[in-house]
């Protein structure tokens, strides 16, 4: 094709989105030798700044941690700096400021991931500081700057670059979310007095940031492990006031919770008995986790993934408080109304967990035990074949499942 149609104006764009196809089709070797191609023959072309924008965010997504700088480096060095370079570093930035985020404080090295991570959104940022000088580019670099020192625990070099974004852009339109992404990396690395610091300068500068919910929810969060029960609280409830249409409101809801929930499992109050026994704090705070999760299922609007989540952790928090009909309940709920969600399949495990506690408890006999967990387990291998509890089910049924039914004859 480029021998006959070099020159034609649609090749470089045919060229490209082969290797998008390439990646598509998991083929990753040969997107790279067609983006070679394009490479060498349109190294000017819009289209070659996409495709390569494309294999980073293979690169990336996929942990390829013999591609992810390389490929960085070319689109740092083998192109102009036009915008449509900045937006693409911007992008690659943007996931790489996540992937740091989610590893937190694992230790940094040279050839593994989060040491890869860092050092490329270090480039990044240096780079379109330097080139993009006070520009909305520039502002996004600034958050990456910080993010990065936090994660190499530079929480020095990190202040640093969240005070300029503070002041010398201020006025941006972007710089709240910039903000408030770094008040959650803080909160993530459990330096609740940075964050909340941080979240309380949004609150103040920026009131009509469309995310403000948030970052009140990031206080919340603060007051939960701090044990500001009541603070919390009354955060909660002004949230659920002021926000009530809000798109986000259900992923507010489910921030809380969770923290509730993580609260609990914290020692005290867990008890460190080696069983499943929960002080009294404990059950408050999985009570409290469960009135939020409640409120997810039976009021806000259904949300594709925190509904049928929510829903997963009701069953899960009843099931730690030993409610188990409720447990059922919201498996039953879930299977029904999400059948393809992720946690669809664990609902069944859950569901037998409740069987073989009752069991131990002498609440019901070993043969009720046993029939029940046919039936929940024949529904499952039938349901979900192919899920990571499948081999384990097959087995049980096969050891269990034909003394149960010559009982039953």
């Amino acid at each position: 094709m480029l021998q006959k149609f070099a020159k034609d104006k649609n090749t470089s764009k045919l060229l490209a989105w082969a290797v998008f196809e390439y990646l598509q089709a998991g083929e990753t070797e040969g997107a790279y030798k067609v983006f070679d191609l394009v490479l060498q023959t349109y190294p000017e072309a819009p289209e070659t700044i996409g495709a390569l924008l494309s294999l980073a965010t293979a690169a990336i997504q996929g942990d390829d941690r013999a591609r992810i700088e390389p490929t960085v480096q070319t689109l740092l060095t083998r192109f102009a700096p036009t915008e449509a370079k900045a937006s693409a570093l911007h992008t690659v930035a943007d996931m790489l400021g996540w992937k740091c985020r989610d590893y937190g404080n694992y230790p940094l090295e040279e050839q593994n991931l989060p040491g890869i991570c860092n050092r490329c959104l270090l480039a990044i940022a240096n780079y379109t500081l330097a080139t993009w000088p006070k520009s909305d580019w520039a502002m996004w670099a600034e958050r990456d700057l910080a993010t990065a020192a936090m994660h190499r625990g530079d929480y020095s070099s990190a202040e640093t670059a969240i005070s300029r974004l503070s002041t010398d852009y201020a006025d941006r339109k972007d710089t709240p979310a910039a903000l408030n992404f770094l008040a959650d990396c803080c909160l993530a690395l459990k330096k609740d007095n940075a964050a909340e610091t941080v979240y309380q300068h949004v609150v103040k500068e920026y009131p009509t940031y469309d995310l403000i919910l948030l970052t009140k929810v990031g206080l919340g969060v603060i007051q939960i492990r701090q044990g500001d029960d009541q603070g919390a609280e009354a955060t909660f409830q002004k949230i659920l006031a002021d926000y009530a249409n809000h798109p986000r409101l259900a992923e507010a809801v489910n921030l809380m919770a969770e923290e509730y929930s993580k609260r609990a499992f914290q020692d005290p109050p867990w008890l460190p008995s080696g069983g499943p026994y929960l002080s009294e704090e404990a059950k408050t705070y999985l009570r409290k986790a469960a009135e939020k999760w409640d409120l997810i299922v039976t009021t806000l609007p259904v949300h594709p993934s925190i509904t049928p989540s929510a829903h997963y952790d009701l069953a899960t928090t009843y099931y730690y408080l030993g409610e188990y009909p409720k447990v059922e309940k919201h498996c039953s709920q879930l299977r029904a109304g999400w059948p393809t969600d992720e946690h669809a399949w664990m609902t069944y495990v859950l569901t037998v967990k409740t069987y073989q506690d009752s069991l131990w408890k002498g609440e019901i006999r070993q043969k009720e035990c046993d029939a029940k967990t046919k039936l929940i387990y024949d529904e499952l291998v039938s349901r979900y074949p192919n899920c990571p509890a499948a081999p384990m089910v097959r087995d049980w049924l096969n050891r269990n499942g034909r003394s149960i039914e010559g009982e039953n004859k």
